[in-house]
């Protein structure tokens, strides 16, 4: 019979499974042996494909789970994707809900959480028009020379949420429902709305799979910075170091073996790990 060693953690919600028999053992304990699985929760808001994709409806799992699977994989580390509202993210980290979010370093920061030395993943904003309609964007002020697109239920910070409350209904057009940034690029071809905000790469897909991907274009921008690092984050309460430590190894091991390049080019993304060293962490 296979010897077992038993390793008692802080009660966390990743799941320790070990098969022998049908016994599962679950949040206080990892099984270490040859064949067990630990599986942990990412918790994400909503599928902002390429980083989160609806496997069913886009046909790849997003750049992130690819990611993270590819470094847990080989040591039975399993990737559950929980989809939570975005503002319960934190909450359900605290809980033990999920095990670790996707964090730009100003809300690590705010909140005090222990993070992957080095980026899980950047992001730009960038800005969808119609090519014809010659909008350049400089700013919040500028917001103003146009009708915005935006998704029920996403806040933006600072001056561009107050944008969107006073001008909701006149300058901003909030769209409800599934399928939401699809359709508002199609109301940008109609030219129902001038331009829509989010994440460059996101757009820059959701622009390429339109029937009118010609008509189109996406500016990159310097909101909230250029080139933004995100980190993996995780609760200090918990087994943090542990994992934080893992997923750092497994991030410069798929940055130098080339793993990291073949996923982002799957997602048709220029590699991003020749520009993981300037921003890594303490």
């Amino acid at each position: 019979m296979t010897e077992f060693v038993i390793r008692l953690f802080l009660c966390i919600s990743a799941r320790a499974t070990v098969r022998r028999s049908a016994a599962s053992i679950f949040c206080c304990f990892l099984w270490v042996s040859a064949g067990n699985t630990t599986e942990l929760k990412f918790g994400y808001a909503g599928t902002l494909c390429p980083v989160v994709c609806n496997l069913k409806e886009d046909g790849q799992a997003g750049f992130m789970p690819d990611i993270l699977r590819t470094i847990g994989g080989p040591d039975g580390v399993t990737i559950k994707v929980v989809d939570l509202p975005k503002a319960r993210l934190l909450k359900e980290l605290k809980r033990g809900t999920v095990d670790f979010l996707l964090l730009p370093p100003a809300a690590v920061q705010r909140v005090k959480l222990l993070t992957t030395a080095v980026p899980a993943a950047y992001y730009t904003i960038g800005v969808l028009r119609r090519r014809d309609h010659a909008f350049r964007f400089t700013g919040p002020e500028s917001l103003k020379q146009v009708t915005w697109g935006v998704v029920s239920g996403e806040r933006w910070r600072g001056p561009y949420q107050r944008h969107i409350e006073e001008n909701r209904g006149r300058g901003v057009f909030v769209i409800f429902g599934d399928n939401a940034y699809a359709r508002l690029v199609e109301m940008v071809v109609k030219g129902r709305v001038d331009v829509v905000m989010n994440y460059a790469e996101m757009l820059e897909r959701k622009r390429r799979h339109s029937s009118s991907a010609d008509l189109l274009t996406v500016d990159r921008t310097r909101i909230f910075g250029n080139h933004v690092p995100l980190f993996l984050a995780f609760d200090p309460d918990g087994p943090a170091k542990r994992w934080a430590a893992f997923f750092t190894d497994g991030l410069r091991r798929i940055i130098r073996n080339g793993q990291l390049a073949d996923i982002l080019k799957a997602y048709e993304i220029v590699d991003w790990g020749t520009t993981v060293s300037t921003h890594t962490r303490d």
